[in-house]
């Protein structure tokens, strides 16, 4: 059985995950900005009344950033699961023996 951070790297690495993350990617930007989803609702929001459209605009950024909120768990937890590993002290004594000699 495998574990958490090992389901998510084995996820970020699927091609099948790059191929999603590159339409997400085309349609809503990245963090830097762009999509063409992204684009067009901005465009349409911006030819329309003001009282409207910034409420309209502010919701579409909303979305965005959640969007990229999303996609960018897998890896954030994979990192964040890293970190919190307990790795083998290879100065720690094993169990088996004390300082005393053998138990």
């Amino acid at each position: 059985m495998t574990d958490e951070r090992e389901d998510l790297d084995a996820l970020i690495h699927s091609p099948g995950w790059q191929r999603f993350k590159q339409m997400v990617e085309q349609q809503w930007g990245t963090a830097e900005g762009g999509g063409v989803r992204f684009v067009t609702e901005m465009t349409k929001m911006a030819k329309g009344d003001d009282a409207t459209a910034l409420p309209l605009m502010r919701q579409i950024i909303a979305a965005q950033r959640e969007i990229h909120a999303v996609m960018n768990w897998p890896a954030e937890r994979a990192e964040a699961l890293k970190r919190t590993e307990v790795k083998p002290d290879s100065d720690a004594v094993p169990l088996t023996q004390s300082r005393r000699g053998g138990l």
